[in-house]
């Protein structure tokens, strides 16, 4: 039978959300960079030099949603993160509410960038 389904069902609203965008953004980015040669690592890459020299404090928080396709194992590793995500996102944004979990995404983004 199918696995996803019944996962998927169990979702709640910013878990789809936050499941659903994140392939939607990397393949958008994607497109965008291969048509019009936008530097979307420049954008969204979160380095020491980005976030001290210029000054982009999003990427702290945003990074961490964006993810870059390069082939075959890219796409495994983003399946297996969706997969990661719609096991343990459900439970914990049940347990803090929408909100909550939102800011916990971000602030869990900027944790692990730091």
């Amino acid at each position: 039978g199918n696995v996803v389904k019944p996962m998927w069902d169990e979702c709640p609203a910013v878990t789809r959300l936050v499941l659903a965008s994140y392939p939607v953004l990397g393949l958008s980015l994607a497109i965008l960079r291969a048509a019009a040669g936008v530097q979307v690592g420049l954008i969204l890459g979160c380095s020491l030099w980005t976030v001290a020299s210029r000054l982009e404090l999003w990427t702290l928080f945003l990074s961490g949603f964006y993810h870059q396709f390069a082939g075959g194992m890219s796409f495994l590793m983003l399946l297996l993160e969706l997969y990661m995500g719609m096991m343990y996102f459900p439970r914990r944004e049940k347990e803090l509410g929408s909100l909550a979990f939102a800011l916990w995404l971000l602030l869990a983004n900027m944790a692990v960038n730091v």
